[in-house]
């Protein structure tokens, strides 16, 4: 007998080694005129990146290009979408590691609000989200949170009143997750570490939850599978596409996993820590590590993984 379970939609997801090319052909699908969301520096500075804006401008997209520093404050959300006016937007395109795709969720979430996206935000918002929102396109380039499947932006403010809340609606999910393992292989070693412990502690916490499902039990035992073989291996080679490729199904897999089955303690514990201080959630899992590798040691025996 089956339990009862629900699964959420997903995004049209795209995966592959190079699959970046084809990134004109999807927002095609949209219009013309874009909004670029990225990182400060290591997307930017690739030949990837040069080859993108040379084939949009070719094919007569036009573009505003916001970048993100780091997590995202309502204040650069509002900033970006105050940005635009009342211009005319067809797609929000978001290339970077989660807190990146975040904020250009949340972009499109707020384009053409007149209030602040603080506002909106789950416990410290006092008003609910419509779900309207401009088409998102979410492409990765480190293998952590899983932001290209879920339906939320976590948003950040850091300091003694600090906090970190999602924006929150199923209409958020991107149309489409374009997720090339390649793009990551420019990450530095310690972050690829610190998303590589998030994507873990997501898929653990997942497969470990009384709201899982046999979809996303299979999906988080094929994702603890992939760290197995590739966490430790990436951070010692980060170049070598195909642990880096494993790294990018198990984020994805994480994403998909924690929208459905939730998360767990350690969390909870993580965004607390979070919104008072500016560490990264892998840094943080640390601690917590040895306890949740003893857990998975007897999932990993019981599966065979």
């Amino acid at each position: 007998m089956v339990n009862s379970f629900q699964f959420a939609r997903i995004p049209a997801i795209h995966f592959g080694n190079g699959i970046i090319a084809r990134l004109p052909a999807f927002a095609s699908q949209f219009g013309r005129r874009l909004i670029i969301v990225t990182g400060k520096g290591s997307f930017l500075n690739s030949q990837q990146a040069e080859r993108l804006f040379t084939d949009l401008k070719k094919d007569g997209f036009v573009w505003q290009h916001f970048i993100i520093p780091g997590e995202p404050s309502p204040e650069i959300i509002d900033q970006s979408v105050n940005a635009i006016n009342d211009e005319k937007i067809d797609l929000v395109i978001g290339i970077g590691g989660g807190s990146v795709l975040d904020a250009g969720k949340a972009v499109s979430a707020m384009l053409y609000k007149s209030d602040s996206v603080k506002e909106y935000l789950e416990v410290t918002g006092t008003k609910t989200h419509p779900g309207t929102k401009v088409p998102y396109i979410a492409v990765p380039t480190t293998s952590g949170t899983g932001s290209e499947a879920t339906k939320n932006a976590v948003i950040s403010q850091t300091g003694a009143a600090g906090f970190k809340r999602s924006l929150r609606h199923d209409n958020f999910v991107p149309e489409i997750a374009l997720v090339d393992p390649e793009l990551t292989t420019r990450c530095p070693a310690d972050i690829t570490a610190a998303s590589g412990m998030d994507c873990f502690t997501q898929l653990t916490e997942a497969y470990l939850s009384d709201k899982s499902g046999p979809f996303t039990d299979a999906l988080a035992l094929e994702g603890l599978k992939e760290i197995r073989k590739s966490l430790v291996r990436v951070c010692i080679d980060g170049s070598d596409t195909g642990t880096r490729s494993g790294m990018s199904f198990a984020a994805l897999t994480s994403g998909i996993c924690l929208a459905n089955a939730g998360l767990g303690v350690v969390h909870g514990f993580a965004s607390s820590m979070g919104a008072r201080y500016d560490i990264p959630h892998g840094v943080i899992w640390e601690p917590s590590c040895l306890l949740q590798m003893t857990l998975m040691s007897g999932i990993a025996e019981e599966w065979k993984c």
